[in-house]
């Protein structure tokens, strides 16, 4: 028996299915044939729906990630590396492996 592998993230896949959903809701289609066209369970047709009432299609749209914003623009990391790489002269992962230059101590063992 060959398993079949499939994506647990497949965003654009599950953003063109809410997209889909939306159009159905729009002709007036109940989330019962939202389950049973998309094989969701009743719970995720009911969060499709409801953010349909709420926001239209629009709702339905991805957020564009996965996981928390970073607390970092690109630019700033950018900025952190080459300060990185300034300040150890065997480069930036010589800095990383000696702790960036900083004064902190290391963890004092628990007996």
């Amino acid at each position: 028996m060959e398993a079949t592998l499939r994506s647990r993230r497949d965003f654009a896949a599950l953003e063109a299915r809410r997209l889909q959903a939306a159009k159905l809701f729009e002709q007036g289609q109940p989330q019962a044939e939202i389950v049973r066209r998309f094989g969701v369970s009743r719970p995720t047709a009911h969060r499709c729906y409801r953010g349909w009432r709420r926001g239209g299609a629009v709702a339905l749209r991805g957020a564009g990630r996965a996981g928390r914003k970073p607390r970092l623009s690109a630019g700033d990391r950018q900025t952190g590396c080459q300060r990185i790489a300034a300040a150890s002269p065997n480069g930036p992962s010589q800095a990383i492996a000696t702790g960036c230059g900083s004064k902190r101590s290391r963890p004092t063992p628990r007996n």
